[in-house]
């Protein structure tokens, strides 16, 4: 690459020797040479070189000819020592493909490119390459973070609150100026706290949509979290309002054992968070899905509960069986509510119900060895007791038991009736008998004979 670089300049390394001269002659004006300093069109530079036009427009053209993509054409600014060359930056402009037909500016230091300006209108810190609008690139340590960008915001005398930095975003389209349309900034809340703010417009009403307030609290929808995740939304007082969505996307068909999960983990000074609870949805077939709620116990995670498909619930134990509640342990309770599906045994004592007859009962009792309507041992072992319905049962056998008492009493008590009635008789007749005895004894005496 051939270098035409500042005509001016080497005019004066031409002419050393000559002080107050003038040079006239076509555009850009007369050329000075004063005191050391070279003008064009001023007659008084104030530095080693000023160039002035009374009309506005390109004041200086520096080219080269660029036969191969990067090569540039540029002007090196040396600072420091004089003998040291390699202390310097600079600008350039930079061809990005072959006969410069897309140019690129590219500021140096330190004699490194530190900044593009790409031909597309991105801008590149760090980076030749800048892929979007501001691009900042910079190699880490592989051991910290590497801070890429700082907003800073200096407040006279002590901070105040409401203070802060803000990163604007405005939309336009081809008949609107752009207006802002969405924020984020860093506000203080008070002396030594800061909350940061997420905004968006709605009908070009810029909200606060989310914060995240100093001690490490995120609000959605709200800008006063009282929890590490605080989720809030206006419900419409008609239908239920979604807070939170979790999301899995699988290629190809969906297959079962797939899904998303909430993991919980805790830990303490000397140990890391560990899983120590979770709550997850798996696909149980292409279409069904299972929740499964999982704690740890002896750091193992286990299942502890799960609603099927079919929403049949589990606890200790992943198989229903197909009952609404499977339980797989002991059940404690101060109050069980079981409604049957069948009708309350009151039928038993309407005066249609004819009860079996005792002997009926014992013949059934002596074959099956349970009652009737009672399910067997190995029924229960095999199928275990429903509630409702042995509720049912059960009651069903005590009101028959109170039919089949009744029934006893009655004949109990007409038993009593025909003994008392008896008793009477027997009564009279012993009555009847002593009075005979005692007219039988007054007739012997009469008649002189002896009984």
């Amino acid at each position: 690459m051939k270098s035409n670089f500042f005509k001016v300049l080497i005019i004066s390394f031409l002419f050393p020797m000559i002080t107050h001269a003038r040079w006239t002659g076509n555009a850009p004006g007369p050329i000075y040479y004063n005191s050391g300093n070279v003008g064009i069109g001023t007659a008084t530079p104030a530095s080693n070189l000023e160039v002035q036009n009374s009309n506005y427009g390109w004041l200086m053209n520096l080219r080269t000819n660029a036969v191969n993509p990067g090569e540039i054409n540029g002007l090196k600014l040396y600072s420091g020592y004089l003998g040291d060359l390699n202390k310097w930056a600079g600008i350039s402009s930079v061809a990005e493909n072959l006969h410069s037909n897309s140019t690129g500016l590219a500021l140096y230091a330190n004699t490194t490119e530190s900044m593009r300006l790409a031909a597309n209108g991105n801008v590149g810190v760090g980076t030749a390459n800048p892929l979007q609008r501001f691009t900042i690139s910079a190699q880490g340590d592989g051991a910290s973070v590497t801070h890429l960008l700082r907003l800073e915001q200096y407040n006279y005398g002590s901070p105040v609150n409401g203070t802060g930095v803000a990163i604007d975003m405005a939309i336009g389209d081809n008949t609107n100026v752009p207006s802002l349309a969405g924020q984020i900034r860093l506000m203080r809340s008070n002396y030594n706290n800061s909350t940061m703010y997420f905004s968006t417009a709605n009908s070009n009403n810029l909200s606060d949509k989310m914060v995240l307030d100093p001690y490490g609290n995120l609000g959605v929808g709200t800008i006063t979290p009282s929890q590490k995740l605080t989720v809030s939304a206006q419900g419409n007082g008609a239908s239920i309002t979604p807070l939170l969505r979790l999301e899995q996307y699988n290629p190809g068909s969906p297959s079962a054992g797939t899904g998303v999960s909430i993991d919980m983990a805790i830990g303490d000074n000397t140990n890391l968070p560990a899983l120590a609870g979770q709550i997850r949805l798996v696909r149980s077939d292409y279409i069904n899905t299972s929740m499964y709620f999982s704690t740890a116990l002896g750091n193992t995670i286990s299942d502890k509960m799960i609603i099927d498909p079919y929403g049949n619930i589990g606890i200790g134990t992943n198989n229903t069986m197909g009952h609404k509640l499977a339980v797989n342990g002991d059940i404690i309770a101060t109050s069980v509510n079981v409604k049957p599906f069948s009708d309350w045994p009151d039928y038993v004592f309407k005066p249609a119900y004819k009860l079996a007859p005792l002997s009926d009962l014992r013949k059934f009792i002596n074959e099956n060895q349970h009652l009737p309507d009672i399910p067997s041992a190995g029924h229960v072992a095999k199928n275990g007791v429903d509630l409702g319905e042995m509720n049912t049962i059960l009651v069903k056998k005590v009101e028959e038991l109170t039919l089949y008492l009744l029934e006893q009493n009655e004949q109990l008590q007409n038993q009593q009736k025909a003994a008392e009635s008896q008793k009477k008789i027997n009564q009279k007749q012993h009555e009847q008998i002593d009075e005979l005895q005692a007219q039988l004894i007054l007739l012997a005496k009469k008649l002189k004979i002896t009984l």
